[in-house]
């Protein structure tokens, strides 16, 4: 009897409190949080992340807990999960365990490729992933055909869970050149083994390491100490655009905000800017803003400060707009401000405006507009100059003094002809009457005359 008794209550216990017996099996609200945040977010989302282009390739962001008994725990709640249901509702048994006095561990998946001379990205820390071939019948197949033959890791299998997509990010790479390139990139979720089978391609990659996201933060960034020529960004192809660098920005450099990482390791670039997105899902703080700096100040100033500068008052015009539109506190996340189809970069503005990026944003918009308006004069003034050599222009303006002078002097010509008529006029009745003066009186006293034979003379005999 004490024996059903004891049955019965070892199974009451392991039933209604499965996380009791090991507190090591409760996984990290936050990170639970995180998971359910950015899978919501990119399924809302999911329609407006395809992004055009005739050069593509994909890459694979994976994500598992970093602790071996969170790992397990988050496999036996995921193992039975219906294939058709979205990612969203597959991760909601995880709510089950979270705990808020588990601190995180979630981690994040870089590798590090081989160092060969012939591969442009030698040595680069990035995320797995590669080229889309021509067999390839979607991104999604060619992320998992890249890191299956990198890693020897099987996305499509049930270890792994897809959690969505980001935004397509357009490449803009001195390297690319006439041919639009375009990223896809995957997020993955591992409920596997702690330690998956990897088989490397030495090729391809020289190691892999599993990175905490809590070490991708603010205070984890280094803005200046991985630094570029401006001649390794143009294309080796244009040999006049780095003669004209080399002599109008000579010595100057770029400089890009990076992480550094155990084992020597520095994530920077599209790798810390894709990563640095997925983070802003969850509403944390961007880390990689600025993007770029140069030590050259004209450089810095007038084109790097400016280019920020943009897109910080972009974001603000988009948080200006929401807040017009919505009157609710949710407004104030950077996920209710942006729109779908927003520039990738709008990910990594800060909420609050750089006054130097907006004074010299605001300072080159005023040098575009007197560019404009020193161009129109020019041609205006060239037209001139054209059509008076030609003649189709009166220099010296007779044309318009004439037609001055007539509409001045209109009404005194008409006055004069009025008073030169009426002149004739008097001249000619005076004569008329001085005739009848003359002519009356003799034909009173006389009678009238015999007709004359000859009355064509008439006058010449009067008149003489």
């Amino acid at each position: 009897m004490e024996t059903v008794d004891d049955f019965f209550f070892f199974f009451f216990f392991f039933f209604f409190f499965p996380f009791k017996r090991e507190g090591t099996m409760a996984l990290p609200a936050a990170d639970v949080k995180f998971l359910l945040s950015i899978a919501q977010r990119m399924g809302e989302r999911h329609l407006h992340v395809y992004v055009p282009g005739a050069r593509r390739s994909a890459i694979a962001i994976v994500l598992r807990f970093g602790d071996a008994e969170q790992q397990r725990a988050a496999h036996r709640l995921l193992a039975c999960r219906d294939a058709g249901l979205s990612s969203l509702q597959l991760l909601q048994p995880l709510t089950s365990a979270a705990n808020t006095a588990v601190q995180s561990s979630l981690c994040m998946l870089f590798v590090r490729r081989a160092d060969l001379a012939a591969d442009r990205w030698s040595g680069n820390v990035t995320f797995p992933g590669g080229r889309r071939d021509a067999g390839d019948t979607s991104d999604l197949r060619a992320v998992q055909r890249e890191v299956g033959q990198m890693l020897g890791m099987p996305l499509h299998s049930k270890e792994f869970i897809l959690l969505g997509r980001l935004r397509d990010y357009p490449i803009r790479s001195r390297h690319v050149q006439a041919v639009r390139a375009v990223q896809s990139r995957f997020v993955f979720l591992h409920t596997g083994d702690m330690t998956p089978t990897v088989r490397f391609a030495r090729h391809e990659v020289d190691a892999v390491q599993w990175v905490p996201i809590n070490a991708l933060t603010v205070e984890h960034v280094d803005g200046g100490s991985l630094c570029h020529p401006i001649g390794c960004f143009v294309h080796a192809s244009n040999a006049d655009a780095r003669l004209l660098l080399a002599e109008v920005f000579s010595h100057a450099h770029l400089a890009f905000p990076s992480v550094q990482l155990p084992g020597q390791w520095r994530v920077w670039g599209l790798a810390l800017r894709s990563a640095s997105e997925l983070l802003s899902l969850d509403d944390r703080a961007s880390i990689d803003w600025p993007l770029v700096s140069s030590n050259n100040l004209w450089l810095q100033h007038l084109i790097i400060d400016a280019f920020h500068g943009y897109y910080e008052a972009l974001y603000t015009f988009y948080r200006v707009r929401a807040r017009l539109r919505f009157t609710d506190t949710a407004v104030k996340t950077k996920y209710m401000v942006l729109p779908p189809t927003a520039d990738s970069i709008l990910w990594g503005v800060p909420e609050r405006v750089v006054l130097r990026h907006f004074f010299f944003f605001c300072f080159d918009v005023a040098l575009l507009f007197f560019a404009i308006y020193f161009v129109a004069a020019m041609i205006f003034t060239a037209s001139i100059v054209f059509r008076t050599a030609l003649g189709w222009i009166d220099v010296d303006g007779g044309k318009e003094r004439s037609t001055a002078y007539y509409a001045e002097n209109a009404h005194s010509l008409v006055d004069s002809m009025q008073i030169r008529h009426q002149r004739r006029g008097g001249r000619v009745n005076d004569a008329a009457a001085m005739r009848r003066n003359t002519t009356l009186p003799s034909m009173e006293a006389t009678g009238p005359s015999p007709p004359s034979p000859h009355p064509t003379t008439m006058p010449l005999e009067r008149a003489t």
